[in-house]
């Protein structure tokens, strides 16, 4: 016979509670609990007492917290070991399960790739386009109004670190120190705002409030929807384009995915990584929203997205508007 701590715990509790409605109080007086064990078990409750007297390891095991059960009996040391290593663990599991979904995205990428070489058609890939710095910023404007640093960083940035004004600063100052004493400067202006995940300004704050509440107005506006006939329609138009290009078909994601943006709201929210087919999606969603009658506008900040966009009908080029600002 086994005698696991778990089972002895249990025995010991219902050999203690035997005709008792609750846990007993305390009394200046004792009672007698006789338990009777087999040879076998008294050398296993023996080697789990670990030097204890039976009796006083019972009655810890029977009535003492976890945790001052293990101190009693010379175990916390080694059980808060083993729960850090199985967080430690389970931290690996956790990583090791994000760079598989990662792997697995990056070969059904490849795949789309080869299909696409196969039957002629160039892979889309993202410009990179290195603008020169358009901040307008100089060293002694800066040494003026060391704040300004934060305005210009704000426009890349939701958060940024002293290290990220520092980096900026490293533009326009050479003396480490002076850079020291303008980021610190920068930092205790008023228009800085310290938050638990690193520093904004109360412009951009604000900004994020308007755009908050913007969208909520959005979400909650109706008269979007369309007709399930046109969703149908340009499902299977998309489908049957994908099968000649490469014999694929929209996935099952990617068509929640379009009944969510279809839907009837004023605003709604798709994310996924590149290459999921958010694009794909978005083509037959505007099929759908023209066979209905409505006019789309496209807009996007990724290059690849943009070359998309490019050549539709209605489609403006960022460099141009960003020549006329």
């Amino acid at each position: 016979m086994s005698l696991t701590p778990a089972a002895l715990t249990t025995d010991f509790a219902r050999a203690a509670n035997t005709g008792r409605a609750s846990m007993p109080r305390k009394s200046n007086s004792t009672s007698v609990v006789t338990l009777r064990l087999t040879p076998e078990e008294r050398a296993r409750l023996e080697e789990l007492a670990a030097g204890m007297t039976l009796s006083a390891y019972i009655r810890a095991r029977v009535f003492a917290e976890e945790s001052t059960f293990l101190r009693m009996t010379g175990r916390f040391q080694a059980e808060v070991k083993r729960r850090e290593a199985a967080a430690k663990a389970a931290q690996q599991r956790d990583r090791a399960e994000q760079q598989r979904q990662i792997y697995t995205h990056l070969a059904e990428r490849r795949k789309l790739d080869q299909a696409r070489q196969k039957q002629g058609l160039r892979t889309p890939f993202q410009r990179l386009d290195l603008r020169p710095d358009e901040s307008g910023l100089s060293a002694d404007q800066l040494r003026q109004d060391p704040a300004q640093i934060l305005a210009h960083l704000s426009k890349t940035r939701t958060r940024f670190t002293r290290t990220d004004v520092l980096r900026r600063l490293a533009a326009y100052i050479d003396d480490p120190l002076e850079m020291g004493r303008l980021a610190d400067a920068a930092l205790s202006a008023p228009e800085a705002v310290r938050l638990e995940t690193g520093v904004t300004t109360r412009d951009f704050q604000a900004a994020e409030a308007r755009l908050a509440s913007s969208a909520e107005a959005l979400s909650k506006r109706g008269g979007f929807g369309l007709s399930g006939h046109y969703i149908r329609h340009a499902m299977q138009d998309q489908d049957a384009k994908m099968q000649r290009t490469f014999g694929g078909r929209l996935s099952q994601e990617q068509r929640d995915a379009l009944k969510h943006v279809l839907d009837d709201n004023g605003l709604a929210n798709v994310i996924g990584l590149a290459g999921a087919g958010k694009s794909t999606m978005l083509a037959t969603a505007m099929d759908a929203w023209t066979r209905q009658g409505i006019t789309v506008h496209g807009a996007a900040l990724a290059g690849k997205a943009a070359d998309g966009l490019e050549g539709t009908p209605r489609a403006f080029p960022a460099g141009r508007w960003r020549r006329w600002r």
